[in-house]
């Protein structure tokens, strides 16, 4: 059991931060895109 194999992995917690930013801006652009899309099926409905 060495403690020093858990402290290099350290630095990919410090890269991790740039992920998790990109996979909110994912999240965002796929709920804008569902409610975009929802939008348009209801003014399709209020059309017809």
């Amino acid at each position: 059991m060495r403690i020093p194999a858990s402290r290099e992995r350290e630095p990919e917690v410090v890269d991790a931060r740039p992920v998790v930013e990109e996979q909110r801006r994912w999240a965002l652009a796929i709920l804008l895109l569902v409610i975009g899309s929802a939008g348009a099926a209801r003014a399709a409905t209020r059309r017809s």
